[in-house]
């Protein structure tokens, strides 16, 4: 029996939103099904997860494309948290499928969109997902602080900056 997905309605319109629906490697297109199996795997989980018992609630609302009830946007955030926790899981196994492969390695690389960027701007995308993935089940599970999430920072300057002029001769009066 082939991988689903949790919340998205089949693999093909899992790998067309990640812009994977061309991966045509079956190497990659192995990866792909590893890394929905482990979210699935890792959204049933208690500890750093929805859980059996948010998942099952969940699931018991049909998805709809425009959610107008309460239910179905939580339906809806949940579909988005898969698409993303996908990704995640993506961006950290594909970079080794490249690796372990020869011949026109780099070719392969840059045809997955997933991997077109280079190295430091794969460690970014990696933690500012990984971030999304933990609001989002945050979110989902009800998790979320009272105040929000918003946040004010005052800057202001260490040191006293010195007055025009005062650079080129110094401060005989003080």
């Amino acid at each position: 029996m082939p991988v689903a997905p949790l919340f998205v309605a089949d693999m093909t319109t899992l790998k067309a939103r990640l812009r994977l629906s061309g991966a045509a490697q079956s190497d990659a297109l192995a990866q792909i099904d590893e890394a929905v199996e482990w979210v699935r795997v890792a959204l049933y989980d208690e500890e750093r997860g929805l859980g059996l018992t948010k998942v099952n609630e969940i699931l018991a609302v049909a998805y709809v494309e425009n959610a107008t009830t309460s239910a179905d946007l939580v339906r809806t955030q949940a579909n988005n948290l898969e698409q993303i926790y996908v990704r995640l899981r993506l961006l950290k196994v594909l970079p080794m499928l490249f690796m372990d492969a020869s011949g026109s390695t780099h070719d392969t690389w840059n045809e997955e969109p997933l991997t077109r960027k280079g190295q430091r701007a794969l460690e970014k995308e990696i933690e500012a997902l990984q971030k999304e993935v933990e609001e989002a089940i945050a979110d989902l599970l009800g998790d979320t602080d009272s105040t929000g999430k918003l946040s004010v920072v005052v800057f202001e300057p260490d040191t006293v900056q010195p007055r025009p002029g005062d650079s080129i001769r110094p401060i005989l009066y003080s």
